[in-house]
């Protein structure tokens, strides 16, 4: 374990030997830290795939040209403020930065990875974690920030944790299939009014706390977020635009989503997915209601009981409430303090036959009703649902069909299997 450091006595060049002191190019295995100086030249990155073991440049004041990209196996990088990496001007070789050891720590020195020379997006450094294992923790010893970051898995389906600092992104952060992420605070942070964000996560969860505090816009495709047992994770809005549409994913397994969002946005789709056997509690906490085109509550794996909680309200135009779990029930609480609108198609039915299966809404004080308002012409399918403390009497009656289940302290709800009912131009019989 020794320094490799840069002299380029006789070429700028990373692949020859004669430009480091141990006369050797850095490899992936050697242990040596690939180093430089506050004496060494202006580096040209000419290896594909350039590997090293650790990598310090926190004493450099000068450039490295990625001509080709950078690979770090080992278990520090150590950056400066004073050194510049000059990534290429596409997606191509010399674009990225690779992390691959499951086990690394980052010291940045407010350095910022971000594009130098270059003006548009695409054309500038990604750093990329390369998660190799389940057990895979990157380490920040201080605030890391970068124009670009890319997670995905090496193999297998990885747990990559970020401890430490804040992890700030300024214009695009993905995290691919099967990586679960957990750890240090994410921040979405541009720099300029006219930049853009994008911020993806695809199927497997998130369970930092996300912050969006930018002086431009940001777009979100999909958001998986977990919140992870008895613990909250946190969503806020500061300050930005957040462009309509985008898809909210909550994995609820026991813990709450502290929600702070803008209250500008509308969601494509949010949906809260109960993945739990039994005993399930879970919480969205939030600040103002939630604005959905469609709103989803969604139960996988075996029977059981679970408790979900909104306590903001809710708008959306799609509601959807429905499961085919056996011997299970689940309920929604939600807050009398707020109003819940569903404003074009309200579903909420079981599909399996078992007759200790149900859906269930209840006020979050017993005794209070809590406002469920169903704008008139919505369309109703509505089977075997409780409703407990529930005040629907400023919209349209709602209408469940009720086998086994009942109502309780409820206003302008009707059972259709007793009734028949004219009201408000909707017309139904039994």
């Amino acid at each position: 374990m020794a320094l490799n450091i840069f002299t380029g006595s006789t070429t700028a060049n990373w692949g020859s030997t004669s430009s480091w002191t141990l006369n050797r190019i850095p490899t992936s295995t050697d242990l040596d830290t690939a180093y430089f100086g506050p004496i060494s030249p202006t580096c040209s990155v000419n290896v594909v795939g350039a590997p090293c073991y650790n990598f310090d440049c926190s004493t450099y004041i000068r450039q490295i040209q990625m001509a080709q990209n950078l690979s770090i196996y080992g278990t520090y990088s150590n950056f400066g403020n004073s050194a510049s990496i000059r990534f290429s001007a596409s997606s191509g070789p010399g674009s990225t930065i690779t992390y691959f050891n499951a086990t690394c720590s980052i010291t940045s020195n407010n350095y910022v990875f971000k594009r130098e020379m270059f003006t548009t997006l695409g054309q500038q450094g990604i750093i990329f974690f390369s998660a190799p294992g389940s057990g895979a923790i990157i380490t920040l010893l201080d605030q890391f920030e970068a124009t670009a970051v890319q997670i995905s898995p090496n193999s297998g389906v990885p747990t990559l944790t970020l401890n430490g600092a804040t992890f700030s992104v300024r214009e695009s952060f993905t995290v691919a299939n099967n990586v679960t992420l957990k750890g240090s605070n994410i921040q979405i942070k541009a720099t300029a009014s006219t930049t853009t964000t994008t911020f993806t996560t695809n199927i497997t969860p998130m369970s930092n706390n996300i912050y969006i505090n930018t002086p431009g816009s940001v777009t979100i495709a999909t958001l998986y977020i977990l919140p992870l047992n008895n613990t909250t994770q946190t969503l806020k809005w500061i300050s930005g635009t957040v462009n309509n549409g985008g898809s909210l994913v909550v994995v609820a397994n026991s813990g709450t989503l502290n929600l702070d969002w803008s209250p500008t946005h509308t969601w494509a789709t949010f949906q809260l997915n109960s993945v739990a056997t039994t005993g399930l509690t879970s919480s969205i906490v939030t600040t103002q209601p939630i604005n959905a085109t469609i709103l989803t509550l969604a139960q996988s794996g075996a029977g059981g009981s679970y408790n979900n909680y909104i306590t903001g309200g809710f708008t959306c135009s799609i509601f959807n409430y429905t499961r085919s779990i056996a011997s299970d029930s689940s309920i929604l609480w939600i807050s009398p303090t707020y109003s819940h609108y569903i404003n074009g198609t309200y579903n909420s039915y079981v599909t399996s036959t078992a007759t200790n299966t149900f859906n269930r809404i209840n006020s979050i004080v017993p005794g209070t009703r809590a406002p469920l308002i169903v704008s008139y012409n919505t369309n109703q399918f509505l089977w075997n649902c409780y409703f407990t403390d529930i005040d629907a009497s400023n919209g349209s009656t709602i209408l469940p069909y009720l086998v086994t289940a009942t109502l309780s302290n409820t206003l302008n709800i009707l059972d259709l299997k007793k009734n028949t009912i004219i009201n408000s131009n909707q017309f139904y019989t039994n």
